[in-house]
């Protein structure tokens, strides 16, 4: 009997997850809209620079916190001390958010200071606030599901969305500022509520043991988070500085169009990983591959049709939800939609590099397109333009997929090879 209720749990907090991610990936689809149509092309642009700093944390935290946490939480050897883990990991998740903020804060004054980035100016406090309610909203939203408690979750998401969503279209929002203003708010009382429903207490039992464990096996994610700013991010950074800010608006309009695919990727990197765990540790590298296989068919599949019929309805789309006046950049949808398509094979490839816990594979690849971003940025986007940014991240793209599937060959090779001794 309790088989059956623990697949009907199961299956319950996959469907949930999915609502979840309808609603955010939903709920950021009409705020970047919004944006778009308060700022401005040029505003919104540079806007969409400010965020990647909350991104680039938030990939630190994905690195750091969120990758190793699913991977321990299968662990037998804590089967009985779960508990006392996460309460480990919430100390764990402060002090990063805390340590995050502060140095950011400090980042943002010395350019105030010497380099004078004329839309950060009134941002030095804002920005390392975002980056705090971002990081710890999203903690506690992750750790609900990761103990099937995704209604908690989809709650807390309601909340922030909700707010967000509701803030921005009855306030007169009209720069940057207000902008971040109202995205700190929202994410900070939804993380107090987050706290108060999780009854943590400040526990330091398996404290070492979380920070080694976090370490060793984020430490390589994390190099890549950061290495991964300077890969296809490169070509956004370097388009706005060679090109200007409408320029990065254009592509974060495509990325916004084209995201709500997200709905689907999100929702897989919310149970996926938890699942390849479980049936590795259990099963063996070899039914890894065969589920993954599985799921990335499934995918593929629905993710194909989806990304045909954005690039066909691009232009309407474009005109519907921006105006006439951004139809000109139809063709850059176009691009970015059948783009989408290689990024959803990067997914399952990754996921099984962090189950069998080779995660410098990852950093090697982000390392490779890195390289070639610097070589070839500035060529491309100087005499291609908008073009040469989508050539340049396409290209990126690429490179580390099929870097992935090399080391995963190597792997499995490896692993037979052990297997038959």
């Amino acid at each position: 009997m309790k088989k059956y209720s623990d697949l009907l749990i199961t299956h319950r907090t996959k469907g949930l997850t999915l609502i979840d991610r309808a609603v955010v990936s939903g709920g950021n689809f009409l705020s970047s809209i919004l944006y778009a149509r308060l700022l401005g092309l040029k505003s919104y642009g540079a806007f969409a620079l400010c965020w990647m700093i909350v991104l680039v944390f938030s990939g630190l935290q994905q690195a750091f916190i969120f990758s190793p946490m699913t991977t321990i939480y299968a662990y037998k050897s804590i089967e009985e001390k779960k508990y006392l883990y996460l309460n480990a990991l919430f100390i764990l998740q402060v002090l990063f958010s805390l340590v995050g903020a502060a140095f950011l804060c400090s980042t943002l004054y010395i350019d105030t200071i010497f380099i004078q980035t004329l839309y950060i100016k009134d941002l030095t406090l804002l920005i390392p606030s975002a980056v705090f309610a971002f990081t710890m909203h999203d903690f506690f939203r992750k750790k609900f599901i990761l103990i099937q408690k995704a209604h908690v979750t989809f709650l807390l998401d309601l909340i922030s969305m909700g707010l967000l969503l509701g803030l921005l279209f009855s306030l007169d929002v009209t720069s940057i500022k207000d902008i971040f203003q109202i995205i700190t708010f929202s994410y900070i009382l939804s993380a107090v509520l987050g706290y108060f429903l999780s009854n943590f207490q400040m526990e330091l039992c398996l404290f070492h043991f979380t920070i080694r464990q976090h370490w060793l096996q984020g430490k390589w994610l994390m190099a890549t988070s950061i290495v991964q700013l300077f890969s296809g991010n490169y070509f956004i950074i370097a388009a706005a500085a060679l090109l200007g800010t409408a320029e990065t608006g254009i592509i974060r309009i495509a990325q916004n169009i084209i995201g709500l695919l997200n709905i689907l990727f999100i929702a897989m990197e919310s149970y996926i990983p938890l699942s390849a765990s479980k049936i590795f540790h259990t099963h063996g590298f070899h039914a890894l591959i065969q589920y993954l296989k599985s799921v990335t068919i499934k995918g593929f599949i629905i993710t194909f049709v989806l990304c045909i019929g954005i690039a066909a309805l691009s232009p309407q789309l474009i005109q519907f939800l921006y105006g006439p006046s951004y139809l000109e950049y139809a063709k850059v949808v176009q691009i970015y939609s059948l783009f989408y398509i290689l990024v959803f094979i990067s997914i399952p490839l990754r996921f099984a590099i962090k189950t069998v816990e080779q995660n410098h594979h990852i950093l090697i690849g982000y390392l490779i397109s890195t390289a070639f971003s610097f070589v070839s940025a500035n060529f491309l986007i100087t005499y291609y333009g908008i073009y040469g940014v989508l050539v340049g991240i396409i290209t990126t793209q690429l490179l580390t997929q099929l870097w992935y599937i090399y080391s995963l060959k190597n792997y499995s090779y490896a692993h037979h090879s052990l297997s038959i001794r």
